[in-house]
């Protein structure tokens, strides 16, 4: 029973870190307006092979965070959830792997305990 609890709190940690209130506030940081500024150019040019912010080449970032945007923009329509929302998948992602990793290293314990 404690293992199948410290795994719903584990689970339960890591979808409050990530996807609590995703969507709330609005696009603050520097950065995450740069990148949803490049993905909608993206969409306005037409290319999806080159990024530009503001009009300038815009190359200093993995092609991949703009694909993943792009995709969720266009399934969910451009806004501060489908934005953030592919940080939010990898990182649980990343969670995940930590987890699955750490269990077979050190066991069950220690792999919720990483994750969380």
């Amino acid at each position: 029973m404690r293992e199948a609890a410290a795994r719903w709190l584990t689970v339960a940690a890591v979808l409050a870190s990530f996807f609590w209130m995703l969507g709330t506030p609005p696009l603050f940081d520097v950065d995450e307006g740069a990148f949803s500024q490049a993905t909608m150019e993206m969409f306005q040019r037409g290319d999806f092979l080159s990024t530009y912010l503001n009009g300038i080449p815009r190359y200093d970032k993995p092609i991949l965070v703009y694909w993943l945007q792009a995709a969720f923009v266009l399934v969910l329509g451009p806004s501060e959830w489908a934005f953030r929302l592919p940080s939010a998948v990898c990182a649980t992602l990343w969670c995940w792997l930590i987890f699955l990793f750490a269990r077979s290293a050190y066991g069950v314990q220690v792999g919720l305990t990483a994750a969380a």
